[in-house]
């Protein structure tokens, strides 16, 4: 059985440092990055940004469809979640849910890494030195609540992360979660 497991969540949760982390590990999976490049503001460039992840989406199904012919289970970062939740935000075309039927595999499988609270977030941003706050409480609840709602319709868990939450922590859990959906 082929499974995609898309690490989804908010802003500066430790999504790209946990696939990092894997990444150097002996694992059961493959750990597949894609690099942002050229990445338009979606808020500011909202036609750049729709063509821009319109071949970003495209370029990730084939990659992901190469990898089933080697691989069972394959972990990315963010693909229908985010999409949904920042299209909602934003109020701009849902796009990812167009290359879904796509993607040759049987399960798309989500763990999303969401903060406890607001005042979690504002103590990681400290905590990595990003003070560049981009969500207000008010945008970071309705964040939060869109993934929660949206998950729901899918087969997801989710990770709470507190601002010492460790890297090694979130690992664990992580491995835990492939090894109870992949048995």
């Amino acid at each position: 059985m082929k499974k995609l497991v898309v690490v989804e969540g908010f802003d500066r949760c430790g999504k790209d440092t946990l696939l990092d982390d894997l990444k150097n590990q002996d694992t059961n999976f493959y750990v597949y990055i894609e690099p942002l490049v050229d990445l338009p503001k979606y808020d500011k460039e909202q036609g750049d940004f729709l063509v821009w992840l319109n071949q970003f989406i495209s370029r990730q199904v084939r990659e992901l469809n190469k990898l089933f012919k080697t691989y069972d289970t394959v972990v990315m970062c963010r693909l229908v979640v985010s999409d949904e939740v920042y299209s909602t935000m934003f109020n701009r075309e849902h796009t990812v849910v167009k290359y879904l039927s796509q993607i040759e595999c049987d399960e798309i499988c989500n763990y999303c890494m969401l903060f406890k609270d607001y005042d979690e977030y504002l103590k990681r941003l400290a905590l990595i030195g990003d003070m560049n706050i981009q969500y207000d409480r008010t945008e970071f609840d309705r964040i939060n609540e869109l993934y929660i709602n949206i998950l729901s319709k899918f087969p997801s868990t989710i990770k709470y992360i507190y601002s010492d939450t460790s890297r090694e922590d979130v690992v664990k859990h992580f491995k835990d979660y492939i090894n109870k959906i992949t048995q």
